[in-house]
């Protein structure tokens, strides 16, 4: 199926900064809506696919401070008008570990993520909530402030591994997500983000089919500010260039509280 892969479609702000020490309560409200399908070169298979997917995503996170532990829970479902069908349910739990590099210039976290295959999925339903298979993500998270300015990163890589139920490896894939950030006001900030995938060709039974890689070219934007001791994110993203994908718009709520 074509969706974001991931718990979450964009670096935002502050994802790499060396937070201080507790457990954190985070919120991730998002909706993808896409009508068309793109093939190899980008070109138009299908223009009235109307992909809808609504997702709402439970993370508990702990700073220990140099050490972080993840734990996302997904849930909402998917469908699609051509054909008919839709899924939902409980998505695909990931589980997180990382630590913070030894540099004092900048804030680098190292994470490693496992998705595991808990969605909702049925071989015979031509949408699924669910991927049933495994991702395996190391992946480097970057934050650095210079005066009001911010420049928020990450690069992660997703191991793919095999969907057992179609003999399909969805083929492995590299995630480069840049977001700058200006502090308007006290406590309020904004700025572009960008986010560019480029996957290899899937396996089906061992053999590679090719021209069949993923590539997605997100642009967007993200607003930042606080109420009370509650941190809130909006994030939205165009996608601007797809390859064997669907293309459409993102749009995501995060909240954020310390517990």
């Amino acid at each position: 199926m074509f969706f974001f892969a991931g718990p979450a479609a964009a670096v935002d702000f502050f994802d790499g900064i060396r937070a201080s020490r507790g457990l954190y309560f985070l919120s991730y409200s998002s909706l993808y809506r896409a009508d068309r399908i793109t093939g190899p070169g980008g070109h138009t298979e299908i223009s009235d696919y109307g992909f809808l997917r609504a997702e709402q995503i439970l993370r508990l996170c702990y700073y220990s401070p140099d050490y972080v532990f993840n734990l996302l829970v997904p849930f909402g479902g998917s469908r699609a008008d051509q054909p008919d069908a839709s899924s939902y349910g409980i998505g695909d739990i990931w589980l997180g570990t990382g630590t913070f590099l030894p540099f004092r210039e900048v804030d680098a976290l190292f994470m490693f993520s496992a998705k595991l295959p808990t969605g909702k999925y049925s071989v015979n339903d031509s949408v699924n909530f669910g991927s049933n298979q495994i991702d395996l993500s190391p992946g480097l998270f970057v934050h650095k402030i210079i005066a009001d300015f911010s420049f928020d990163a990450a690069v992660k890589y997703y191991f793919k591994l095999e969907n057992h139920d179609t003999d399909t490896d969805p083929g492995d894939e590299v995630h480069l997500q840049l977001l700058l950030g200006y502090e308007f006001a006290d406590g309020i900030r904004a700025g572009p983000a960008l986010n560019w995938i480029y996957g290899k060709n899937k396996e089906i039974g061992g053999r590679s089919v090719p021209g069949s890689a993923r590539q997605l070219l997100s642009a967007g934007g993200e607003i930042y500010f606080k109420i009370s001791s509650w941190a809130i994110t909006l994030n939205y993203l165009h996608d601007a260039y797809s390859e064997n994908s669907t293309r459409g718009d993102y749009f995501k709520i995060k909240l954020c509280h310390k517990l």
